[in-house]
């Protein structure tokens, strides 16, 4: 631009045919590194410069090429890219949203998940209140024909003395230790098959040091006794 070859073209004529020979090929390297990013526009530049090859058929390894284009016709295609108006920014605004905008709903989307994941550490009461825990004495145990990690427990839930829990306590427990004690079960938990048997609820342990302790009362109670 500062050279202004169309000013210098008839006073100076091998200066400004170097400036024009310097952009085209300059024009000609943009085309053919930007093809794989705006090809479309890059065919455009490319057929401005008066190509009978399509941009695509070019290899950056060519990028450099002194005798290409020599005595081609510059073609006229317009503006190459059209400016976006005011109004039309707008409109892309309402519809797409602002940069602040966006960043605003990020920031809130940030908020948001962090608050979930610090709710999610706790349980709601309205949810511990689903679970039902209460007391049943254990009327016979013995163990699983299928597993030897499993007893099956007879208990007496305060309802019904004929409830089967399937536990994996077997490596812990003798079935006659378990006879006449009374455990602490999950009373409302669907039942499940395990190994065969259905088991209609669990009974509660903790795990200390590589073993498992029974959770009981500290006294002996009835069963059926609800745990608050």
């Amino acid at each position: 631009q500062f050279s202004k070859p169309w000013q210098t073209i008839d006073s100076h004529p091998d200066p400004a045919a170097t400036t024009i020979s310097t952009l085209v090929h300059a024009l000609r390297s943009v085309a053919i590194l930007s093809a794989p990013i705006i090809p479309d526009s890059s065919e455009k530049i490319f057929k401005a410069l008066g190509a009978s090859n399509s941009v695509h058929e070019e290899r950056w390894e060519n990028l450099i090429s002194p005798n290409a284009f020599v005595g081609n016709q510059i073609n006229n295609i317009g503006h190459l890219f059209t400016k976006i108006q005011n109004k039309e920014i707008e409109e892309l605004k309402k519809r797409f949203g602002s940069r602040e905008a966006v960043k605003d709903k990020k920031k809130v989307e940030k908020k948001e998940k962090k608050k979930t994941q610090k709710e999610s550490k706790y349980l709601k009461f309205e949810e511990f209140e689903k679970v039902k825990l209460k007391t049943a004495v254990v009327l016979q145990a013995e163990p699983h024909p299928k597993s030897e990690k499993l007893l099956i427990l007879t208990v007496d839930d305060g309802e019904r003395k004929d409830r089967t829990i399937v536990a994996g306590i077997a490596k812990y427990y003798q079935p006659d230790q378990l006879i006449g004690q009374t455990i602490c079960i999950v009373d409302n938990l669907k039942p499940k098959k395990l190994a065969g048997i259905k088991s209609e609820g669990m009974l509660l342990a903790v795990e200390d040091d590589g073993d498992v302790v029974l959770i009981q009362p500290s006294r002996k109670t009835a069963p059926g006794l609800r745990l608050t």
